[in-house]
């Protein structure tokens, strides 16, 4: 990220933040971070920040990891996405197990009625269906 877009983003994290009545130093300690380190990322003075220290800091606001990245211009590497599990797991919270286990059998359930890998497409499978998609074929 350059300096002009480090000073955007960090207008955007401080409008999350005083949109939500927090000072600064409030939110360094909401998100256990020094709030000379926040004051410094808002001013846009720091042009990489840690990712691990947005994420801190987006957490603690209440904003989605990936949105904060993106917004950030960080740039995540390709890897694959987690099992359905260990997403509930970390986006649901606060959702019982038995909710959340759920889910899990409801996905392997459809997976299995319409021929779906629960895993998700390979590389480059979701690109270009050859006009197969099913919700296409049911509308």
């Amino acid at each position: 990220m350059n300096k002009q877009e480090a000073r955007t983003f960090g207008e955007w994290l401080a409008l999350r933040r005083i949109g939500q009545g927090l000072s600064g130093k409030a939110l360094g300690r909401l998100a256990g971070i020094d709030d000379s380190t926040i004051n410094r990322i808002e001013r846009g003075s720091i042009v990489n920040a840690n990712a691990e220290t947005l994420l801190r800091i987006g957490r603690a606001l209440g904003i989605e990891d990936g949105d904060l990245l993106r917004r950030a211009g960080v740039q995540i590497a390709d890897q694959p996405l987690p099992e359905l599990p260990a997403y509930l797991r970390v986006k649901y919270r606060h959702l019982p197990l038995p909710a959340r286990a759920e889910l899990t059998a409801y996905l392997a359930r459809l997976s299995e009625r319409y021929g779906l890998d629960p895993n998700g497409p390979g590389p480059g499978e979701d690109e270009d269906n050859g006009g197969n998609d099913r919700t296409e074929q049911a509308a």
